[in-house]
């Protein structure tokens, strides 16, 4: 016969398990929290006047701050995003600017001609701080 000790394990009262559980809950939910607001930003809402005078467009930057990396899309769709201009250029607050038509193109390379696609809408998306997310837009209707 052998003889042997017998190890016991000491067991966490019930309190220290619900204490525990309730910090390991926290840390969780902590943790989804943190990655669900990752790279999110508040989005600013454009204002703008926007005309078409033969084929050039004529922008008003009608907010009291600046655009930074300007995309200008017209008449984007669910498939395609219709014509675009990525002018990332520099859109100065109270500041009026003009676009050519023909700077705008879809993803074929065809260029938007006023006398052959109907203008129906206009949208102006900018990312201000450079982390390539939109950080504010505006869309205008043209029926």
């Amino acid at each position: 016969m052998t003889s042997g000790t017998l190890e016991t394990k000491k067991k966490n009262s019930p309190t220290t398990n619900f204490i525990i559980g309730l910090i390991v809950i926290g840390v969780i939910v902590g943790l989804v929290a943190s990655f669900s607001s990752c790279g999110k930003s508040e989005k600013l809402q454009l204002d703008a006047t926007i005309s078409l005078s033969g084929t050039q467009f004529t922008i008003t930057n009608n907010n009291d701050f600046d655009w930074n990396n300007v995309d200008l899309q017209i008449n984007p769709g669910i498939i395609s995003n219709g014509f675009e201009y990525k002018s990332g250029t520099l859109v100065l607050a109270g500041h009026t600017y003009t676009v050519q038509c023909s700077q705008f193109a879809n993803s074929d390379g065809v260029m938007f001609n006023p006398l052959v696609y109907k203008l129906e809408t206009f949208y102006i998306n900018c990312d201000n701080d450079g982390d390539g997310l939109i950080d504010g837009s505006g869309m205008w209707s043209f029926q």
